[in-house]
């Protein structure tokens, strides 16, 4: 697994025009979340199920702030 990892840090990331975030995990919509909120990911490609979920924990969380 070692050599078909790519590791970018996040000033890197930052230096790319578009970032494509490709999550499926349910259990990850925390980290989905935290991902967007950085400002790093461009695009999003997940399910409906996993967008509905990030959605109404941004909520959530822009409700108890």
């Amino acid at each position: 697994m070692e050599h078909r990892v790519v590791g970018l840090s996040g000033e890197n990331l930052r230096s790319i025009p578009c970032v494509l975030a490709i999550a499926s995990e349910s259990e990850k919509v925390q980290a989905i979340l935290g991902a967007l909120r950085s400002g790093i990911v461009g695009v999003l490609a997940t399910s409906t199920n996993n967008a509905r979920a990030i959605l109404e924990l941004d909520k959530e969380r822009e409700q108890d702030a």
